[in-house]
């Protein structure tokens, strides 16, 4: 569930006036969008209406539509004219000239028709910038009222380059950043599917609300509830309100961001209290068929977005939740804001390559200009584990360390700088917009000098797992199933040394049609790239994925889906394997739709590790996304950053079999209240675990990598059973043999944050042991490893060394 802070939840809607709910809601004729919303007269339409233009725009056609026959006339630029009229009065043209096309400037027109006289109305326009920062590029989401609630001046947010869901700004002061930032970029915040009824004054009809089969409606976030969009006017209703507010803030938004584009909803079987949800959209008292739901809820966002995008058809998309291969959203939307991604990414629950491809995707496929942005985020139970208020409920001492855990930050940066993306750096899906800033983004690198590259390490030798063309009998190696049972119908052949696929019929799932490859081997850890050739009778997706041979059927490091068009072309896709096995099968999943796929020249090779770089005018950009350390040379002529946040060395030990070992009687516990829980208490372990004993203990190796001056703090999670535990756990830092710091901690009184053990010089053979006595048990958990040198110290290097699932700038030297 995406959703937005609980302040801008709120304001969102506030301004929505009470009036919006008169309007009729029924299917405009022809397309022409809302004529009371527009024009203030229902007899009047006026297209384009009120809206943002393409950048530089100079000359506009204009035409007005009346239902009486009428004479019309508009002022404009301090003169007046009469619009062209055609024979019956009710058509109305006119060419508005010398439109001022800076992005500040509001084009006001006041148009007057003889028959509505009492009528007259006012239509607005604006020249969309033509932006082009430089990089980093950043940007953020609803952070607009927390950065001014902080006291920020508007030269100090303009550093922000695109501000999503940017309703805490007034027209006024978004005019004023434009000048203090030319290629800074504002679009307004809307949710696709959900309201709540705190954010506007009025209420929506009853029968508005999404309900189950007794009539509940499901709380979706603390006081937000799913809408019907099954309902025309429902949808009507979403998109004639966001449009509204586009006019109350002047048409100073470039755009809109969209929450919550789910294109289906028969998921949603539950609420956030864990309640069950049948859901009974048609109203009869009966559990929706959810096939049927999900056509008629398809259909519902689809109109939805479509009114919105015919009142602003030059306005940038943006939203969350949606699939570039999905041909509908793909014409819509100029982009995406990616959540989750990056510590899903860095804490093995994503595969990297197969976010590499959907962000690539993004910045090829979606409407131009293409707007995406990544955002970045602390570790996951962390950013998901302190409930839906974590600004409330979370230990400021560990919001604290999520903004300076800096690895999972860089991580997120290069990993941006790696496409032509937006940076954000947040606490996650819980709550968004943070008001951070890093050294990194103080620094321009100017504009980039080519596409990433993956390095290839000297001496890599890339190996062929396998080849085919199915040339002669080659078909008769794959094998080829269809799910007949479930109306699926569906045939190959070879067809000039390729594979033809013709699928007659299907009712939309790709897995149900399947040529695939079986006992292929894999090893763990190693990157393979897959390369074939492909097209379609249509444009189309299909599904590729490594999945095991039997059951469990579980997949081996590749999902992915690629675009196929008309004409032969070549796809690549990269995956780390994520087992070593003889029984993987490489899939071709092609049953989402109905017609034709050829595929040809498949091979499997063995590739470099997942390691990138990016070259740009002042300075290069490493990224890696592997699960080991790698050293990086680096050529004549740059050095690192200067800055004062980031550590040299930062990690976290925790209590894992290649660190930690126990004396005594030790048991594994966990203490977690898990993520998503609506309320608290919340506290967590670090990690899947931790160590409970007594009267013995336990010893972690540091992993210090280089001596220096070290700061030391231990996890201790505020469970309850706390109460319990030793008042006098002894925590012992050794190093070279001595004992250089000693610290009793009553853990009694943990709290879910690091507690300060010590700041000492280690040297790389440095270890901590924790000693617990008879008189109660002791915890042993993890510990935050930080160095006295910094990251960003402005040496000149030669070579890096690049932690796992971390990245750096470095600054080429004039």
């Amino acid at each position: 569930m995406i959703i937005f802070n609980q302040v801008c939840q709120r304001m969102m809607w506030i301004i929505i006036v009470v009036t919006l709910f008169s309007y009729t809601s029924t299917q405009a004729t022809d397309n022409l969008p809302n004529s009371l919303l527009i024009t203030g007269h229902p007899a009047i339409q006026a297209n384009p209406p009120s809206t943002v233009l393409p950048p530089n725009t100079t000359e506009l056609p204009l035409t007005i539509t009346t239902e009486a026959s009428t004479s019309c006339f508009y002022e404009w630029n301090n003169e007046q004219g009469a619009l062209s009229s055609n024979a019956d009065g009710n058509h109305h043209t006119a060419i508005l000239r010398n439109l001022n096309p800076a992005p500040t400037a509001i084009n006001q027109v006041t148009m007057t028709c003889e028959a509505y006289a009492d009528a007259p109305f006012t239509l607005m326009y604006r020249s969309l910038p033509n932006v082009n920062p430089s990089y980093p590029r950043t940007g953020n989401l609803w952070g607009s009222w927390e950065w001014i609630e902080n006291g920020r001046s508007l030269e100090y947010m303009a550093q922000v380059d695109l501000w999503l869901g940017a309703n805490g700004f007034t027209a006024d002061e978004m005019r004023e950043l434009r000048r203090l930032n030319p290629n800074i970029m504002f679009l307004s915040s809307a949710n696709a599917v959900e309201w709540n009824p705190e954010w506007y004054d009025g209420e929506i009809p009853e029968d508005y609300w999404l309900r189950d089969v007794d009539g509940n409606r499901v709380e979706v976030w603390p006081g937000s509830y799913r809408l019907n969009l099954t309902k025309p006017e429902v949808a009507e209703l979403v998109a004639y309100s966001i449009y509204e507010e586009h006019l109350e803030y002047e048409m100073q938004f470039d755009g809109v961001f969209i929450d919550n584009v789910f294109l289906s909803q028969s998921w949603q079987n539950e609420d956030i209290f864990g309640n069950t949800f049948p859901i009974d959209a048609n109203e009869d008292g009966i559990a929706d068929d959810p096939d049927t739901f999900d056509e008629a809820w398809r259909a519902g966002v689809l109109y939805e977005l479509e009114v919105l995008r015919e009142l602003m058809p030059h306005a940038i998309f943006s939203g969350h939740a949606m699939d570039i291969n999905d041909p509908e959203i793909a014409a819509i939307f100029n982009g995406i804001s990616f959540g989750f991604s990056v510590p899903e990414i860095i804490e093995g629950q994503t595969e990297f390559n197969i976010f590499w491809q959907r962000y690539n995707a993004w910045m090829t496929e979606a409407q131009s200009p293409r707007i995406n942005m990544i955002e970045s985020a602390v570790p996951y139970q962390i950013g998901y584990g302190y409930g839906y208020l974590p600004h409330l409920d979370m230990p400021r001492e560990t919001w604290d360390f999520a903004r300076d855990y800096y690895p999972y930050m860089r991580f997120g940066l290069s990993l941006t700088l790696m496409q032509d993306g937006y940076f954000a750096h947040e606490i996650g899906d819980t709550y968004h917009g943070n008001d951070w800033w890093y050294d990194e983004l103080n620094f321009d690198l100017g504009y980039p000098l080519g596409q990433a590259e993956f390095i290839i390490p000297s001496g890599f030798s890339p190996q062929t797992v396998y080849q085919d063309n199915f040339i002669g009998d080659a078909l008769e190696n794959w094998s080829f199933w269809v799910d007949t049972d479930n109306g699926y119908n569906a045939a190959v052949n070879s067809e000039d040394g390729t594979a033809r696929i013709d699928i007659a019929s299907t009712t939309g799932q790709d897995w149900r049609v399947e040529l695939s490859r079986h006992g292929r081997e894999l090893v763990a850890g190693q990157t393979y790239e897959l390369t074939f050739r492909a097209r379609a009778s249509d444009p189309r997706s299909i599904t590729l994925s490594s999945q095991k041979d039997n059951p469990d059927w579980r997949n081996f490091g590749l999902y992915s889906q690629v675009q196929l068009q008309t004409t032969w072309q070549t796809h690549q896709l990269r995956f780390t394997a994520t087992e070593t096995t003889s029984q993987a099968r490489i899939q071709f999943l092609v049953g989402a739709s109905e017609g034709t796929v050829w595929i040809d020249d498949v091979s499997l090779v063995t590739t470099a590790p997942d390691l990138l770089r990016r070259d740009f005018d002042n300075g290069i950009v490493l990224l890696n996304a592997t699960i080991a350390p790698q050293v990086i040379d680096i050529p004549v002529g740059y050095r690192r950053l200067t800055g004062t946040q980031a550590s040299m060395a930062e990690y976290i030990v925790d209590d894992t079999p290649d660190t930690f070992i126990t004396v005594g009687d030790w048991q594994s516990v966990v203490y977690d209240t898990d993520i998503w829980v609506a309320t608290p208490p919340y506290y967590h372990d670090w990690g899947d675990g931790s160590h409970l004993g007594i009267n013995g203990g336990a010893q972690w190796d540091l992993n210090i990598p280089f001596a220096d001056t070290y700061t030391i703090t231990a996890w201790l999670p505020a469970t309850p059973d706390a109460t319990n535990w030793n008042s006098n756990a002894l925590y012992e830092v050794v190093s070279d043999g001595v004992v250089v710091a000693s610290v009793t901690l009553d853990q009694r009184t943990a709290n879910d944050t690091w507690q300060f053990l010590a700041e000492v010089p280690l040297k790389p053979d440095a270890f901590i042991r924790l000693n617990c006595d008879a008189s109660a048990p002791c915890l042993a958990d993890a510990f935050h490893v930080r160095s006295a040198s910094r990251y960003h110290n402005g040496e000149t290097v030669s070579q890096v060394t690049l932690q796992p699932m971390d990245g750096i700038i470095l600054e080429r030297i004039p």
